[in-house]
């Protein structure tokens, strides 16, 4: 249970570390425009790590063709995990993440027939067990 606890806290400081920048101009704090929708993908520690970075390298090139991303307009990030925490095997490897200003945003990307597609493919790589995906908001 304390694991768990510990794997929790964790997990909540992470997403709650991604809240929005503050610039100062005229004296007057303004709060950048935000991204508040995020779809997240976790994936669990891989049988072969070596092997896994290869096929994500090569599921990013397929997201990205699907998608149309290019290399300077990619609107997610790739978070590696440290393997271990508290003395421990972290349970996951590396998340995914993407940040949506709508919720119809988020919602029309993740139900395209391109985000099928390159859903199969992040199952087909995750070598350690389905991946955990998670979505939500900033509060």
């Amino acid at each position: 249970m304390k694991r768990l606890n510990i794997l929790s806290l964790a997990i909540t400081l992470m997403v709650c570390s991604c809240g929005p920048t503050l610039q100062k101009q005229n004296n007057v704090a303004e709060t950048a425009p935000e991204k508040q929708y995020k779809f997240q993908v976790l994936y669990p520690q891989p049988t072969d790590a070596t092997q896994f970075n290869r096929d994500y390298a090569r599921h990013l090139v397929l997201l990205d063709s699907l998608m149309g991303y290019s290399q300077q307009g990619k609107p997610y990030y790739i978070t590696k995990m440290n393997q271990e925490v508290f003395g421990n095997l972290a349970p996951y490897y590396q998340m995914f993440t993407m940040a949506f200003e709508t919720r119809e945003e988020l919602e029309a990307t993740i139900n395209s027939k391109e985000m099928e597609v390159a859903g199969k493919d992040a199952l087909r790589i995750s070598s350690g067990g389905a991946p955990i995906v998670l979505i939500g908001r900033d509060e």
